[in-house]
């Protein structure tokens, strides 16, 4: 049965002393136009609220999430995987080169390093295509992923999947775990932060990147939020980040920031997909961390 879980605590930090900004039923008309263009009439919304928290500590957050069998309907059934499956395999040359310049970027993390000696772990690999990439340039990786149509494609490719980090084997630690735009889906980020960096070797690095959520926290304060694609959509979005809670939640976890001089990767290429520590535009916050 699909049904909605309470989260009564923020999931950045585990306090209790937050706000809401928003709340309105699900049955709203304009929540109802949302789901039915977004989703194009596939999913059956049960009654329930969206309400979105703001913590002292920064975090923004959904109260109420969809439950496992939601989840499950959500990422397998009401996302076309077709359409998904088209925008990486047909999508034009600029996502290509993206997963070339960070595929490409690891080497000034560990550059007394051969290719052929980097372990690498995607998490929320999708269809393989970035550990594709990695594995064209030398790497050895392999990544986590729930849904099973993306793990038996990325298997013809030769790529190992598992649906999660219990999954992989025992005592095995990747020197690069990449989590692109992963922690705004998760419903208990400070479990999973736990749980990869467990798998990073010492002296590992982990990047993670997700919606910059600055915009839309701003618009909600104002009570101006409504609902549409981005870093606070209904149902996929439970958790929103700007640049400073990002890097509040993941220092708190022990993880320090890399200076890397990424300066050289300012202009075009850091408009496009950040590799500097802040990114304050409308689109990613993203940063690189190495396990001490």
């Amino acid at each position: 049965m699909i049904t909605f879980v309470e989260r009564i605590a923020c999931p950045l930090c585990g306090g209790k002393d937050f706000r809401v900004l928003i709340e309105r039923g699900f049955d709203a008309p304009d929540m109802q136009v949302f789901f039915k263009e977004f989703y194009v009439g596939r999913a059956q919304v049960p009654k329930g609220r969206y309400a979105l928290a703001e913590c002292i500590c920064g975090g923004v957050w959904q109260k109420n999430i969809l439950n496992d069998a939601g989840m499950e309907a959500l990422y397998g059934r009401w996302i076309d995987p077709s359409e998904s499956f088209k925008k990486k395999t047909a999508a034009h040359w600029d996502l290509y080169r993206k997963y070339a310049r960070e595929v490409q970027f690891i080497e000034k993390l560990f550059p007394k390093k051969v290719p052929c000696e980097i372990n690498v772990l995607d998490f929320g690999a999708g269809w393989g295509m970035w550990l594709q990439m990695a594995r064209a340039h030398g790497l050895k990786g392999m990544g986590v992923e729930i849904a099973a149509d993306r793990i038996l494609y990325a298997q013809t490719l030769g790529i190992e999947l598992v649906p999660t980090l219990e999954d992989l084997s025992h005592g095995i630690l990747f020197d690069f775990i990449n989590a692109e735009q992963v922690f705004e889906h998760v419903a208990d980020p400070r479990s999973e932060i736990t749980a990869l960096i467990a798998k990073l070797r010492p002296g590992g690095v982990m990047h993670i990147a997700v919606p910059n959520g600055e915009p839309d926290i701003i618009r909600a304060r104002k009570g101006l939020w409504r609902p549409v694609k981005g870093a606070t959509q209904p149902l996929e979005h439970v958790n929103a980040y700007t640049a400073k809670s990002l890097d509040s939640f993941l220092k708190h976890h022990g993880l320090v920031y890399v200076d890397d001089g990424s300066a050289a990767f300012r202009g075009r290429t850091a408009a496009f997909h950040s590799f500097m520590r802040k990114v304050r535009g409308p689109y990613t916050t993203s940063q690189y961390v190495r396990k001490t």
